[in-house]
């Protein structure tokens, strides 16, 4: 098993820590998959290659009713090798535990992980059941429907800590019923913690 330490450098005050920490994790991204290779940061272990789950809440748009709606997520994402996927669903409506619309996805992706921040996006295939909005003869009607579509997701988290964060995601679902586009307010919490790194006192010197 490989093990990186990110250590500060005494360097000049052009560099923050976290620009020397990044710079040694994009390094280290560029060398063969390993999935138990860890660095080291602020004495903890983690492990570069992790699964994490998002989730959260916003605002989006929905088409099929041309109105602004309630819009919690869950997502589950993960790597094979160096290839990210995500997997996950979505409800719309007008409030919390009123819902118009639901939809779950299965994404390709790509993950941009640094010390301090995380950037990720995700595009695939979407199925989406509910109910849209039309008017006949001057009067509103709910029609129900299923039908598969396209789906397109923008990650951005601030890392609280290497594993786990706030952030935000813009989202858009297009199929032949609606289209829905909106943001959240997620956190994400990722495997990425392997333990307290512990000292080995047989290498040290009598």
């Amino acid at each position: 098993m490989f093990i990186f330490s990110l250590k500060a450098q005494e360097v000049g005050p052009p560099k923050t820590i976290y620009q020397i920490q990044n710079a040694e994790l994009k390094e280290l991204y560029k060398e063969p998959f390993d999935r138990k290779r860890e660095v080291i940061f602020k004495n903890k272990k983690y492990r570069i290659y992790n699964n994490y789950v998002s989730g959260g809440a916003g605002k989006c748009y929905n088409g099929g009713w041309k109105n602004w709606e309630f819009c919690p997520a869950l997502d589950f994402n993960f790597h094979i090798g160096k290839k990210y996927f995500q997997v996950g669903g979505l409800l719309a409506g007008p409030n919390l535990g009123i819902n118009n619309c639901l939809q779950i996805h299965a994404c390709w992706g790509y993950r941009h992980e640094r010390a301090n921040y995380m950037l990720a996006a995700y595009g695939g295939l979407s199925y989406t059941g509910g109910y849209y909005l039309q008017t006949i003869n001057d009067t509103a009607r709910a029609f129900s429907f299923q039908t598969a579509g396209a789906y397109l997701a923008l990650q951005y988290f601030y890392k609280i800590k290497f594993d786990y964060g706030i952030g935000v995601t813009a989202v858009l679902d297009v199929n032949t019923i609606q289209v829905l586009t909106g943001i959240r307010v997620e956190l994400f919490f990722s495997g990425a913690y392997r333990g307290v790194k512990k000292h080995d006192y047989s290498k040290e010197e009598n």
